[in-house]
């Protein structure tokens, strides 16, 4: 079903809810290197940054990262949460100007609108997948072969998830059982 006639009949949260989250985003969700600093991202993104897998210890070591290497993964990681930050502000403005269009009965801002939505909503879902591939190509040949080899789980785990989810090195064993069964 086309996704006008779907938001339409169901309205925008939920044809955004159907929609695929995977799509190509466009250069437009792009963010300039020198518009995100490590000032411009909250203290929990920077710590965040922190727990990374390329700056922890035994993976630095296990594939000679250098601290030029990291340097630019860190920069990849606040252009990733600034890239998604910019998407979800444009998403919340499309939802709106979408409910004030259908309010003024402007079917075609109406449908503009959520056009927009659903490039941010794409650009949103993608960032995670696209700051793998940045950070991937940062590797020499060499590491990449032993990332695959000796951390190949993290080739393919959620970056971004298992941190936020606090499931890095600094978050402890949160809503892990004590001793004795209770928490």
């Amino acid at each position: 079903m086309p996704i006008r006639p779907l938001c339409a009949t169901l309205g925008l949260a939920a044809a955004l809810a159907l929609l695929p989250a995977a799509a190509t985003a466009d250069d437009a969700t792009s963010v300039p290197a020198a518009s995100v600093t490590e000032a411009s991202l909250s203290d929990r993104q920077n710590r965040l940054i922190g727990d990374l897998w390329w700056n922890q210890s035994e993976v630095v070591a296990s594939l000679q990262l250098s601290d030029a290497q990291r340097a630019a993964m860190d920069d990849q990681t606040r252009r990733f949460f600034q890239m998604r930050t910019d998407a979800q502000a444009r998403q919340q403005a499309a939802s709106k100007a979408y409910a004030a269009a259908l309010d003024r009965a402007d079917w075609d801002a109406a449908a503009r609108h959520v056009d927009e939505a659903v490039a941010a909503r794409s650009a949103f879902a993608t960032a995670p997948m696209t700051l793998k591939i940045d950070v991937l190509r940062l590797l020499e040949p060499e590491q990449l072969d032993a990332l695959r080899l000796r951390h190949g789980h993290l080739m393919r785990q959620a970056w971004m998830r298992a941190i936020s989810l606090g499931n890095g090195p600094r978050a402890g064993r949160r809503g892990a059982r004590a001793p004795g069964g209770s928490r």
